[in-house]
Formats: C-alpha cells, sequence, structure tokens
C-alpha cells in the first residue's frame, strides 16, 4: 500500500474510489478557500492511500489523477511525497513538506466545477 501527499486540491471529505482513498488533511471549508488563494505555493490538502501493490499501476494512477484533478481545480494539483513506514497521516516527521513552491505564479483561485 502507498500513501502520497496531494498540493493543491480542494477536498475537505473522505472519498473512495476503487483503486484507494483520498483523507483531507482539514475538514474546514474557510481553510481549505485560503490555501488555494496562493499563487506561489501549493499546499498539502489531502493525501492518497493507493490499495494498489503494482508500482506501475501507482504511477499510472497518480499520472492520469493530476491532470484530471488540475483540470477539475483550473489549477494545479501535485503528488508527491510517500509516507514513511513510521509515518501515519496525523503524525508526520517534521521534515515532511505542508507545501511545495513553485516556478510561476497562479492565476485561477480554482473552485470553478462545484466543491464537494
Amino acid at each position: 500500500m502507498l500513501t502520497v501527499g496531494i498540493y493543491g486540491f480542494n477536498i475537505t471529505k473522505v472519498t473512495h474510489f476503487s483503486f484507494g482513498t483520498m483523507f483531507p488533511t482539514c475538514k474546514s471549508i474557510s481553510e481549505i478557500i485560503k490555501k488555494m488563494k496562493s499563487r506561489d505555493e501549493l499546499h498539502l490538502t489531502a493525501f492518497l492511500e493507493l490499495d494498489i501493490n503494482d508500482a506501475n499501476e501507482c504511477r499510472d494512477i497518480l499520472f492520469h489523477l493530476t491532470a484530471i484533478l488540475s483540470f477539475i481545480e483550473q489549477r494545479p494539483v501535485s503528488f508527491g511525497y510517500s509516507l514513511r513506514k513510521h509515518e501515519s497521516m496525523g503524525n508526520l516527521d517534521d521534515d515532511y513538506p505542508k507545501l511545495i513552491n513553485i516556478a510561476y505564479s497562479i492565476k485561477s483561485t480554482g473552485i470553478i466545477i462545484k466543491e464537494d
């Protein structure tokens, strides 16, 4: 099983898929909207726990989800930074990235398709 951070996706509810589950890092819509206003960084907003053991299939799912979620948000969404064996979603090491700086300014604050 693989768990990776999701950066820049507006989500406040646990969401189940056939391949895994997305867990939001916070359930406050006002906090998420505040994070989404940032134009030069992507905040850690959720985790994706994949129920698939095949590394190639995991990469394929992450590739396609990045494109799909970026389209939904109309701004970049990124997956990255797998949890280490001793980490959990509620117990991250201090060096686990809470945000990713990006090299260009984001023009959209997203949220043009209905929120969850």
